[in-house]
């Protein structure tokens, strides 16, 4: 262990547990929210996605109002919300868990970034990874697989889905860092 000296804020020189100001405080991030944060805050309301969701994006910390796509292994109804100007919003994909179709990729992350978007869940797999990962846009999905969607299918837009667990309804905030995904009905936080 480290020894820390004089720790600012505790008065007591030498002691190795910091100032539990500055704790929480180090906790948050750079826009002032962590999503365990907001889980302690909101105990009865924010509602964490189940773990399994990987980073594949460029930006590991994103947050915006949900905006929904239900598919079943089809990417066609996710480029055509992401040629939608984004406002900073997150583009949340119920793939229903499907791993053997990627439903974004490269091309489509790409487009997120040039209308606005904040992010991407996907849940379901995407693909060319080595790339998303250089665009400024967050993106999570359960994992990858190199061969891309189908283009037929069932598809909504602007639905109220369930992933991972989780009832989530167009307007609800989404929030993402390195510790989880977490969702909050809108103005909650």
């Amino acid at each position: 262990m480290t020894h820390l000296g004089s720790v600012e804020g505790t008065g007591v020189e030498g002691s190795d547990a910091p100032d539990e100001r500055a704790l929480a405080g180090a906790a948050t991030t750079p826009e002032g929210w962590a999503t365990a944060d907001l889980c302690d805050a909101h105990p009865d309301t924010a509602r964490p996605l189940a773990p399994g969701f990987q980073d594949y994006g460029g930006r590991a910390v994103f947050e915006g109002i949900v905006s929904t796509v239900q598919v079943r292994a089809d990417y066609r109804p996710v480029l055509a919300a992401l040629q939608e100007e984004g406002h900073g919003r997150v583009l949340l994909v119920d793939g229903g868990g499907i791993r053997d179709r990627a439903i974004l990729g490269e091309r489509l992350l790409t487009m997120a970034h040039a209308r606005g978007w904040a992010g991407v869940v996907v849940f379901g797999a995407v693909r060319d990874t080595r790339h998303t990962r250089t665009i400024p846009v967050g993106l999570r999905a359960l994992g990858t697989f190199p061969r891309r969607g189908d283009t037929a299918g069932p598809h909504a837009r602007d639905v109220a889905v369930e992933v991972a667990g989780v009832r989530v309804v167009p307007g609800d905030r989404l929030y993402a860092d390195t510790d989880g995904i977490v969702v909050l009905a809108a103005g909650a936080a």
